[in-house]
């Protein structure tokens, strides 16, 4: 009985061994079976040319396939490769200049080198081949092809196809590739694998190429490439994508705060827009957390360490303070490290900022912003207030949300459960007055915005309660500009403060942004980048700040076509040079999809003694009484222009236009110390220090 079961189960094993491959196309069992030792069309293991048909049978059996390793088939008029896949350790084929219409080459989980050029194909399957180094697909008719997973292809060359797009984001080792004579509009190579050097096989002429998403070491080495091409104006950054190109490892989490000092948990909400530092003990950048209070760092190998970075760091208390992640290798490994901020004390800070949206025009509307934001750790309720001269507007329109008072010169909102760390806004749009108009307005003229915040019991850090705006009047709207809200001239103790920048942009395309991408380069001799904070966004944004680049991205912001608006607000200290006089230049770039990048004005703002050449000085401005508890007096022998009130530290705290040769200005409400009041008439200049009592 033994005997017989070893029998049956050798019958059947020979049977399967013997098993015949069904080959259609006659012309492909041909080519097979006119493999030899003395042509070229099979070759086994060890690099020898061999007969297919071993038995000589006439049919190619699977024993007989298993031993091929490299097929040449090219130019036998091949209609179809059905029967092939059979050939399951084949790492060689080269199937050119045949009749064949469509080619699943993910039968060859083993392939290496690939050449299918010069058929019909109109569709060429590729997944999984992951040992795939080689591929030649030009003069087919495929109109597009996945590369994902062929994580070992080097060269490619796809050209002469219907091609509009290639990605090779998942080719880390790319090295070069032709695409001539596409339609091809985008293609992507933020793969990791870096094109540091113009390669002859790099051929990608006669598409109509609009954009290329790099690496950012790349960059530069594309458009040398783009050039070599004949092309100019392509699009060439890294934005398609958050993530790097290629491998990389990942340090992830999410930072909580505590509301309830009762530890963590999923009652309490994530924070946006906290800072976190990443170190490796030689380089330091900067994350800040997204709507859902998360972060991410993308790192290589070695030792790092995370913490949060609090703009008032005594007031809270991270769990852990700091965390260290190490990676060995890169591997795309991820570590995950939350942070739950638990608060010191009671601390109430609130910061208010009035922005503006747009620019200033003589006749057109105006769009401002006053953004409040918790820097305390505690929860507070209060009043924002925003005063300017309703004589030079002429009406207040799309104020969001409603004000909850109305007065002469003057608006205010009430709000609860203001969270620490929350910033809110509220939008307004004001229609400026003619320079033909009962009070006119003029190019140069600077309209005078304050804020303040107001709140139940006392602020830890009250100098940033108020804030002075004097938006400046043009000449014509600027879509896409960058601009300092303290101004283009401050005092050189200003140096110790925050400037604020706002960036706005505006949609004028034909077609919806989905994503738009604000770059702004700091240079470290100007700026304490350490000191960087986002306060508020029009859209949800993942803010990065490394090598004095701060990155503002914006995916899926969907910014309305022809006249979409967004905007940042951020603010930064300057450094410091310790010489008496200096300037800070601000720029950004902003990039919508896959557009070429818009650069903005360059804001500059100079730092100086605040004092006036006697050539300037007006001498008949009379200031009095010095001191002054209330109200001062202004007066002067010629017409006076403006009067801008600024603290000890330079800041700016009140603008008036006046025109007129009289002028009083209210202190009752400012705390006692020393102020600096600057009158400018049509004349000249005159600057002179106040003390309030």
């Amino acid at each position: 009985m033994k005997f017989k079961m070893f029998y049956l189960l050798f019958l059947i094993v020979t049977v399967a061994k013997a098993q015949v491959i069904n080959i259609p196309d006659t012309n492909l069992k041909a080519a097979l079976l006119a493999a030899s030792a003395a042509n070229s069309i099979a070759f086994d293991s060890s690099g020898s040319a061999i007969v297919i048909d071993a038995n000589g049978n006439g049919q190619i059996e699977l024993s007989e396939a298993d031993a091929v390793r490299s097929l040449n088939i090219s130019d036998k008029s091949i209609n179809s490769m059905e029967g092939l896949q059979y050939f399951s350790d084949l790492q060689y084929l080269d199937c050119a200049a045949n009749n064949l219409t469509a080619l699943n080459a993910s039968g060859y989980p083993q392939l290496r080198y690939l050449y299918c050029n010069s058929n019909v194909v109109t569709t060429l399957t590729l997944n999984g081949l992951y040992h795939l180094v080689e591929l030649d697909c030009s003069y087919n008719n495929i109109a597009s092809l996945d590369f994902t997973g062929l994580q070992s292809l080097s060269t490619a060359d796809c050209s002469e196809n219907l091609l509009t797009s290639l990605d090779f984001s998942g080719c880390p080792m790319l090295a070069d590739f032709s695409c001539n004579n596409n339609d091809i509009t985008t293609i992507n190579i933020k793969n990791g694998a870096v094109q540091g050097a113009v390669y002859t096989y790099n051929s990608w002429g006669n598409n109509p190429l609009a954009y290329i998403c790099t690496d950012e070491d790349e960059i530069a080495a594309v458009n040398i490439m783009l050039t070599q091409n004949g092309y100019s104006g392509v699009n060439v950054n890294t934005y398609c994508s958050l993530t790097p190109g290629g491998d990389y490892n990942t340090i992830t989490g999410a930072l909580i705060f505590d509301v309830n000092n009762n530890g963590c948990g999923p009652e309490d909400m994530p924070r946006c827009f906290v800072k976190l530092a990443i170190t490796n003990g030689i380089d330091t950048s900067y994350n800040f957390t997204n709507e859902q209070g998360g972060y991410n760092f993308y790192t290589r190998e070695g030792d790092f360490s995370v913490l949060p970075d609090f703009e008032n760091d005594a007031f809270y208390s991270a769990a852990p303070s700091q965390a260290t992640i190490s990676f060995p290798v890169v591997d795309n490994s991820v570590a995950t490290q939350n942070f739950c901020v638990t608060p010191n004390g009671v601390k109430s800070d609130v910061e208010v900022v009035m922005v503006p949206l747009s620019r200033a025009v003589p006749g057109q509307p105006a769009r401002y912003k006053v953004v409040y934001k918790n820097k305390g750790n505690t929860e507070v309720d209060g009043t924002v207030s925003c005063t300017w001269n309703y004589d030079t507007f002429r009406n207040i329109s799309n104020v969001y949300p409603a004000p909850s008072n109305v007065g002469v010169n003057l608006y205010q909102w009430n709000f609860a459960n203001l969270q620490p760390f929350e910033n809110r806004e509220i939008i307004m749009t004001l229609t400026v007055n003619n320079t033909t108009d009962t009070t006119p307005v003029n190019i140069g003229d600077a309209l005078p915005f304050t804020a303040h915040v107001d709140f139940t019991g006392s602020d830890a850090l009250p100098a940033d309660n108020d804030f002075a705006l004097g938006h400046k009047v043009q000449a014509a709207q600027q879509l896409n500009y960058i601009q300092c809200l303290e101004g283009e001239a401050l005092p050189d103790s200003a140096m110790d403060n925050y400037l604020h920048y706002v960036i706005s942009f505006t949609n004028t395309g034909a077609d919806v942004a989905r994503n738009v991408v604000i770059s702004q380069r700091f240079d470290v001799e100007e700026y304490d980048i350490s000191t960087l904070e986002v306060l508020n966004s029009s859209h949800p944004t993942v803010a990065r700040l490394a090598n004095g680049i701060a990155q503002f991205t914006m995916e899926g912001a969907n910014v309305a076509e022809g006249n979409g608006h967004g905007d940042i607000l951020i603010k930064i200290k300057p450094k410091r040079p310790g010489r008496p006089a200096r300037q800070v230049n601000g720029m950004a770039s902003i990039t919508f999809d896959y557009e070429a990048p818009i650069s903005t004005n360059t804001e500059t703002t100079v730092f100086e003694t605040l004092s006036v050449d006697e050539h300037e000085l007006d001498i008949s401005v009379v200031i009095y009484p010095n001191p002054a508890s209330g109200i001062i007096k202004i007066a002067a022998d010629n017409l006076v222009s403006s009067v801008e009130l600024y603290d000890i530290q330079g800041r700016l705290l009140q603008a008036v236009i006046v025109n007129d040769v009289h002028l009083d200005i209210d202190l009752s409400a400012r705390a006692s110390g020393l102020y600096f009041v600057k009158v400018r008439t049509e004349k000249g200049i005159k600057v002179e220090k106040i003390i309030k009592q």
